[in-house]
């Protein structure tokens, strides 16, 4: 059987792999510029105080995500910090 009675020769194997390339590479930067334009409403960063901002220093400087999660994110093997509040109340936070 010849590549002409195969209905699919190298040119049309090409065109399809450029074709979907540059399908694909379009559709990334579209939705990098979507995601992009999406920070400013999602990112808080009206709601960032001095007491958040040390509370990140002391989460990165002690590694605290070795152990610990915070909102799923992080190990294991110590309890998840997301939910101190929750679990411990209002008196063991303002005594820590």
């Amino acid at each position: 059987m010849s590549q002409s009675q195969s209905g699919f020769t190298k040119q049309m194997a090409r065109n399809i792999f450029y074709g979907g390339t540059v399908f694909f590479a379009l559709l990334f930067v579209a939705l990098v510029f979507h995601t992009e334009q999406q920070i400013p409403q999602r990112s808080n960063a009206q709601a960032i105080t001095p007491a958040v901002v040390a509370g990140k220093k002391i989460w990165e400087t002690r590694n605290c995500i070795g152990c610990h999660t915070l909102l799923g994110e992080g190990a294991y093997f110590a309890p998840e910090l997301g939910n101190v509040y929750k679990r411990r109340g209002g008196d063991f936070i303002k005594a820590g």
